[in-house]
């Protein structure tokens, strides 16, 4: 549900408020998703420049959680029944979360703006679950020991952003500028305990998984992978940005941000054990934009990665920022009579530090090595006539780590595992106004993925559609159809390795959805 109107006859003053409710399963088994979500937001005129706004939302979200399916360690990927559950009977996380903001908008001319924004979130989470760790092998023949975990975290997160936006005369043309400040603080404590079950653990059975109770474990130093703690994270900074039109058809585009960053992690005690602070970064943007002709565009761009992370390995240190750089040139045109818009881009990324899980414990994280994500895709956007739209692209990725401390992931995949080749489409046709068909729409997404490799794990290419229909019953009233995976090609969604995070596609199913407006 989604209401907003004025609240005064003037209309200086609107509201919009809104709430949704979901009680939801899903294919996997013992698997369901509670949401409870409203939302308010006030605006207010203060005059005929300045707007005034507030508002936030309560976020109660309660769901099963799993950690997905482990793979054989010779053969790869299991073929599971797709509803396949590897937990206990009450797995479960539930997360309360609170967001609150005011925004402040001025103009002050037709040319310069301003704009400030404060936010503030605070976040609750409980979870309490049992998973399976792999692989397959011809020893534990897919009976594999039941791991338990039991974690409660507190966050609270406050920033501030404020910027002036504005236009200028140069040579002729007309550029741009953007100069702001900003600032987030936040603070993060958890405590979790992580074990295996005694000298007589729960185990499942991947082929003939059967409920497990859950067992008794309390939140407390019980258990050898006890750990308590908290994370501090403050940073500052100023950023700037300039369009300068130079010619009417070259624009050159430059900019950055330097900033401070402050990371402390604690310890059991709450004594800090673990600080990196990064003084006066700079962070620098580049590019340049060319029409070389008639409706024809080049760009290309340069941009440092810079991203603290909080992010600690199993000894309570943190990990430090990511750093990089990106790399991006492409060319964009419109065809046939201004009907298609045609974007093509080539990229390549490059990160070190990043941080990623640690296999040997679940609390933790390691920092990889250097690793580049590199390729280029093509899309095509429009309309084939006025009731038909269309739009699709191609897409050659290739990601893997260049240099890390462990020599066996040299030339591997980063996970989350992505297709070297994706292809998709998306089709939808309305039928035109005074026609049998008036108020009609019908469609279709198309996906086709290639080859995916994990460490130990493989899926060759699949196909993927989903067909919709909707109808405009009234100007207020409409309703649709969605069928996905019009086909139930079964297929894992997601890869990883060989011990878990494997997980399967949806299979096919369809929802009708009824929508009124006030």
């Amino acid at each position: 549900m989604n209401i907003s109107a004025p609240l005064n006859k003037s209309g200086t003053v609107r509201a919009r408020a809104g709430a949704m409710v979901q009680d939801a399963g899903e294919f996997i088994d013992n698997y369901s998703k509670d949401r409870k979500l409203a939302f308010v937001s006030v605006d207010l005129d203060l005059g005929a420049k300045t707007t005034f706004s507030v508002g936030g939302y309560y976020d109660d979200y309660n769901t099963t959680i799993q950690t997905g399916l482990p793979a054989d360690a010779t053969t790869g990927l299991l073929d599971l029944p797709r509803n396949t559950y590897l937990g206990g009977d009450d797995n479960d996380v539930r997360t309360k979360q609170a967001h609150l903001y005011a925004q402040i908008n001025h103009e002050f001319s037709g040319r310069w703006k301003a704009r400030a924004t404060v936010q503030y979130n605070d976040l609750k989470r409980d979870e309490f679950y049992l998973f399976a760790r792999g692989p397959v092998d011809s020893v534990n023949k897919g009976v594999l020991n039941l791991e338990t975990y039991r974690g409660k975290h507190k966050a609270d997160a406050i920033s501030g952003d404020a910027s002036i936006v504005g236009e200028f005369d140069l040579f002729g043309n007309t550029s741009g500028i953007i100069i702001g400040g900003d600032y987030q603080r936040s603070h993060w404590s958890f405590a979790s305990n992580y074990a295996y079950q005694g000298a007589t653990p729960l185990s499942v059975d991947v082929f003939d998984p059967q409920p497990v109770a859950m067992p008794v474990f309390p939140l407390g130093p019980t258990g050898a992978n006890f750990y308590e703690g908290a994370e501090t994270k403050e940073q500052y900074g100023f950023y700037g940005q300039t369009r300068l039109k130079i010619l009417p058809s070259l624009t050159l585009v430059g900019g950055g941000r330097i900033g401070w960053v402050t990371y402390t992690a604690q310890d059991f005690d709450l004594t800090p054990n673990g600080v990196y602070k990064v003084s006066g970064k700079i962070s620098p943007y580049a590019g340049i934009v060319y029409d070389f002709a008639d409706k024809w565009t080049l760009y290309g761009s340069y941009a440092d990665v810079f991203e603290p992370q909080s992010a600690f390995d199993k000894n309570q240190n943190p990990l430090g920022p990511v750093s990089g750089t990106q790399f991006e040139a492409g060319i964009k045109t419109n065809l046939f009579s201004d009907r298609f818009l045609l974007t093509a881009a080539i990229y390549r990324i490059r990160q070190s530090n990043r941080a990623v899980a640690d296999p040997t414990d679940i609390n933790a994280s390691i920092a990889s090595g250097l690793v580049e994500g590199k390729g280029f895709e093509i899309e095509l956007n429009g309309h084939i006539t006025k009731n038909w739209s269309i739009s699709g692209g191609y897409n050659y990725n290739v990601n893997k780590i260049l240099s890390d401390t462990n020599p066996a992931l040299i030339g591997t995949q980063i996970a989350p595992v992505t297709p070297k080749h994706s292809v998709k489409l998306y089709t939808d046709y309305s039928f035109a106004e005074g026609s049998t068909l008036a108020g009609l729409s019908v469609g279709g997404s198309f996906t086709l993925n290639g080859t995916q490799r994990g460490t130990g794990v493989e899926q060759p290419s699949y196909f993927v559609a989903d067909l919709h229909a909707g109808y405009d019953i009234s100007e207020r009233f409409s309703v649709s159809l969605n069928v996905n995976n019009v086909f139930d090609k079964k297929y894992y969604s997601e890869l990883r390795d060989t011990r878990f995070s494997n997980w399967y596609g949806a299979p096919r199913s369809a929802f009708v959805a009824f929508r009124v407006k006030y």
